[in-house]
């Protein structure tokens, strides 16, 4: 977990990229170099997407039905939660994505509802949230098996999956940041920060 005893450089290094995406019915694929660059491939949305609709195996290029727009990214879009809830709010199928520093590893997850800040503690139903990791050994998908504790909103959090099963409690999302990922509302834990 990174805390508010974490130095600001310590919190950027734990997660070198952070970065929140839509996902819409649209064959449209878009790739950014440097700042902008994307921390998930052509691959990684083919499974994506798939693991949206229920489909076993992934799609591929050709028939991918949805078109992964950057919405929100902490670097350039501003790491207070605000910023988050200001660009994010009101947006729904969205996948989150994180990179984990000095790995591979990506991890994330796909919140078909809207996102929402409220004055306290509030959960949302849904079936088809899941959480998910993508390392260099296999892909792993988490689906929700409390739906009534699919999404968590909170004036306090940023993007949080579930009872903090993946999620993002702070106001400073790179100086006072602390990350969840906790086995509760899904199926499987997907990482152990």
């Amino acid at each position: 977990m990174i805390s508010s005893n974490t130095s600001v450089q310590e919190a950027l290094e734990f997660f070198e990229q952070y970065q929140i995406f839509t996902a819409e019915f649209v064959i449209d694929f878009s790739y950014y170099t440097h700042m902008s660059q994307r921390l998930i491939s052509p691959e990684h949305e083919e499974q994506i997407s798939s693991w949206i609709d229920y489909h076993e195996t992934p799609y591929n290029v050709k028939n991918n039905p949805y078109k992964y727009k950057r919405i929100f990214k902490a670097s350039i879009d501003g790491s207070e939660i605000e910023d988050f809830h200001k660009k994010c709010n009101n947006k729904r199928k969205t996948v989150v994505v994180l990179k984990v520093h000095q790995t591979n590893e990506i991890i994330g997850g796909y919140n078909p509802l809207n996102w929402e800040k409220t004055n306290s503690k509030k959960y949302a139903e849904t079936k088809d949230s899941f959480i998910f990791r993508f390392s260099n050994i296999k892909s792993t998908i988490s689906r929700v098996k409390n739906v009534n504790k699919a999404i968590h909103y909170d004036k306090c959090f940023g993007p949080s999956f579930g009872k903090r099963d993946l999620s993002l409690r702070s106001t400073n999302m790179i100086i006072d940041n602390m990350w969840y990922c906790k086995k509760k509302s899904y199926h499987e834990q997907i990482c152990s920060v």
